[in-house]
């Protein structure tokens, strides 16, 4: 699905999302935070 280093990059989430095979940006975060727990924004602080 996604490498830890891309989610924790500096690309738009709807670059990471267009990349991954997403054609909705709104769809992404949701599909992230059912595999990882935690939404991709907060991923990337951690």
């Amino acid at each position: 699905m996604i490498t830890k280093g891309r989610a924790r990059g500096r690309a738009p989430l709807a670059s990471i999302a267009r990349q991954v095979g997403y054609s909705s940006e709104y769809a992404f975060p949701a599909a992230f935070s059912r595999e990882y727990g935690v939404a991709p924004g907060r991923f990337r602080r951690a």
